[in-house]
């Protein structure tokens, strides 16, 4: 299912996809896009990273929203890293088959 492309994502086919958790990034359209998702009432993590400090608070962050996937750990880091690296279809392909 396609949500568009970075610069211009389709909040509709994000919502019907009904994700526990949206993740982007602070890009130009990122806190828009922020705020219509939460609008939706969409889990959204859009954290800014123009620091190490930054990164640092990034990680403790996304282990909390880790913990709180319906996934078991290994499967959410897997899709996390995925979506962070840009390569999100082959992760949600390999963590839907370790899942069965």
């Amino acid at each position: 299912t396609s949500v568009g492309g970075f610069a211009a994502p389709n909040i509709e086919a994000i919502v019907a996809l009904q994700p526990s958790l949206v993740i982007g990034s602070q890009s130009p359209v990122g806190p828009t896009l922020e705020k219509k998702l939460r609008g939706h009432g969409l889990a959204t993590f859009f954290p800014p990273t123009r620091s190490v400090a930054d990164i640092a608070k990034l990680l403790t962050a996304l282990g909390h929203h880790l913990a709180s996937l319906p996934v078991d750990v290994r499967i959410g880091k897997l899709i996390i890293l995925g979506v962070l690296l840009q390569c999100a279809d082959p992760a949600l392909t390999l963590a839907a088959a370790l899942s069965m």
